[in-house]
Formats: structure tokens, C-alpha cells, sequence
């Protein structure tokens, strides 16, 4: 486990994403003031390229030995670039031995049932297994792309060849058509390049230690080995219960927030532990004045704790993931509960003087 430093200047030599005026043009997000606030990553021995607490390297960088910087894939030929990000966003196998690009996904969700499917696919133990979280604060925003967004700039130009272009919007409406109300393969993948430092920068677990601190006992659906041989489906599955309760979510049982909070604070701890407790808990829809929740995050977490993880204007870009979505209004659920009641002691203390 590791913590993060407060952000600072970007280590050299990191390989932004340098798109032209044109290309550009075509993006909504980019470069985004929206971009999440945190992103995951999973990964394992079996992995393609490297990743640590310290650095990550795409497969083209690890398997040559090199730390000399791919080119940004907006400097490569455009129909060579855009077959590469159609094969690497489709997963094609083999596609990762000249690619520079690595993926992440702001969906906790997304990523937890993708680490099950690599333990269950590559047979290995949940520790070995690993589950990163960053905060986007601490790098350049140049450094990370929306999905959609590079599938945007790629398309809509015209020196891609005809082929390629086709195969791009094929992919752009998987992402972005939606079928039925849960039935969107969308789950908020962000793309970086070449090598990355994220030492002091990053927080990084096992699912083995996930596991042994409660998650199954919260969210005995994740712990379903039946389920594991599934991935982007079996997420959609898990999704449909944000659509389906008409009556409303139910009361929080009172153990769920203290496991919750206890896998947070064992497995990421520090300046992570508040937030990706929230997010643990967004992975199913709660109940907006849920006592047991605000009760449990009022004990466990000081007010200075919460206002200056609040102060930070943390963002949240939760569009066709309503597991962000939840993220997001508990999030404002619960720092209201904690400052509001911070202000109330504060106001009789001034009171008692």
C-alpha cells in the first residue's frame, strides 16, 4: 500500500497527448476539466507490460528493455495510430507488442469484476492479483485521454483510410448506443501512454486483501465464482440493480459502512481511505438519508478529514455509470452530514464562550 504526496510538477519525461487543432476540434473532453479525479487499474503477473508503485510501462517499452518514450500517437501516421487504439480498445490479442498505449477505468465497479476475471482466467490467487488507484490531480491532464474522445479525433479524420474510420465508429456506437436502460457498454475507460510515473502518486492493494477484510460479506454477488469467466456483461448484470428497484433502496445494515470503511482504510489507507470508501459503497444504489451510513462515516472520519478532502473540488464524471453516479450523490450526502454538524459544535462552542 501506498499514499500519495500532494501534487506536484510531473516527473520527466512523461509523453502527453499532443492532438492537432483539427483533431482536437472533434473532442468534447479534451484536454478536460472533467477528467475523474480517480482512475484504476488492475493488473498481475501476467499482465501485458509493467506496472508497480513506481512506474508503469506499455508491453512495447518493457519487452525491448527501453525507457526512450514512444511517439505520442497523434505523431504517428493516422491510419497506423488508429488501427492501434481500435485494436487496443477492443482488447485484440497480440495488439499489445507495439502498442504504448494503458488503460484505465474510473468505474470501481468495472475494475473489481475485471480483477475476478483475470484470477479466474489466468487461474492465480486474488493476491496476485492488484487493484491501483490514482489521483489525476497529481498528473499533467494531458497525460490521460477519454476513450471516446480519441475514438473521436481518429475518425473524423480524413487522412485515416476509409477502413479504419469504419472500424472506429463501429466501436463509438458499442460505447454509446444504448439499447436498454442498463445495457450500455460504457464503462469510463481512460487511456495514458508510454511510461508513467506514479510513485508517491498512487495506492496500490491485492483482491486476496480485499476479500480477507470483508468484500465478500458486503457484496456476496462479487464473490459468485461462477460469475468470474464474465467481464463487461457481467458488470451490466450487477448494474441492473440501479434500475430496477421501483420502491426505492433499502436501510443500510449498520456493518456494511464499518466493512466498508475497514477495506478503505486497511487496503489504500491515508488520503485515500475517504473516498474510495464512498465509491465501495456506491457499488449499489442506498438510501439518501441512510442513518447507518452517515452515523458510521461520522465516527470513523474527523470533519477536518472530510473538508479538506472537500475542499479539493473533487470531480466526478459519473455520465452512463450510475455506480458514479451514486458515488457522487453520496458523496454530498455524507461531507454535508460531517460539515453540518461540524458547524453546529462549532456554532455552540462560540455559543458556551
Amino acid at each position: 500500500m501506498s499514499d500519495i504526496q500532494s501534487p506536484t510538477a510531473v516527473v520527466p519525461p512523461a509523453l502527453l497527448f499532443s492532438p492537432t487543432p483539427s483533431q482536437r476540434s472533434s473532442m468534447a473532453d479534451f484536454p478536460t476539466s472533467r477528467l475523474p479525479q480517480y482512475l484504476f487499474r488492475v493488473f498481475s503477473p501476467a499482465s501485458a507490460g509493467s506496472t508497480s508503485a513506481t512506474e508503469i510501462l506499455p508491453h512495447c517499452m518493457h519487452k525491448y528493455k527501453t525507457t526512450r518514450q514512444p511517439r505520442d500517437v497523434f505523431a504517428t501516421d493516422p491510419s497506423a495510430a488508429a488501427f492501434m487504439v481500435e485494436r487496443h480498445l477492443r482488447w485484440r490479442r497480440g495488439h499489445e507488442h507495439t502498442c504504448s498505449l494503458v488503460s484505465w477505468t474510473s468505474s470501481l465497479l468495472f475494475a473489481l469484476q475485471y480483477g475476478f476475471y483475470k484470477a479466474s482466467k489466468e487461474k492465480v490467487d486474488l493476491s496476485e492479483v492488484n487493484l491501483m488507484v490514482i489521483d489525476t490531480a497529481a498528473f499533467e491532464p494531458r497525460q490521460f485521454i477519454k476513450d471516446l474522445d480519441l475514438l473521436a479525433a481518429f475518425e473524423a479524420d480524413d487522412r485515416v483510410s476509409e477502413e479504419r474510420r469504419v472500424e472506429l465508429e463501429g466501436l463509438w456506437g458499442l460505447r454509446t448506443k444504448k439499447k436498454a436502460l442498463n445495457k450500455l457498454f460504457y464503462f469510463g475507460e481512460y487511456i495514458s501512454q508510454g511510461r508513467m510515473d506514479v510513485a508517491g502518486r498512487c495506492a496500490v492493494t491485492d483482491f486476496g486483501s480485499m476479500v480477507q477484510y470483508g468484500l465478500f460479506k458486503v457484496y456476496p454477488q462479487l464473490g459468485d465464482k461462477s460469475t468470474w469467466s464474465s467481464w463487461a456483461n457481467r458488470v451490466l448484470a450487477l448494474r441492473r440493480e440501479f434500475f430496477e428497484d421501483s420502491d426505492g433502496p433499502e436501510q443500510t445494515d449498520r456493518l456494511v459502512p464499518s466493512r466498508l470503511i475497514k477495506i478503505a482504510k486497511k487496503c489504500f489507507g491515508g488520503v485515500w481511505a475517504l473516498p474510495v470508501a464512498i465509491m465501495f459503497l456506491a457499488l449499489k444504489p442506498r438510501a439518501r438519508d441512510d442513518s447507518a451510513i452517515l452515523s458510521c462515516f461520522g465516527k470513523q472520519f474527523t470533519l477536518a478529514q472530510v473538508e479538506a478532502w472537500n475542499e479539493r473540488e473533487i470531480t466526478i464524471v459519473a455520465e452512463r455509470q450510475p455506480e458514479l453516479e451514486e458515488f457522487e450523490n453520496l458523496k454530498h450526502v455524507i461531507v454535508n452530514h460531517i460539515v453540518d454538524g461540524g458547524d453546529i459544535l462549532n456554532a455552540l462552542g462560540n455559543l458556551a464562550i
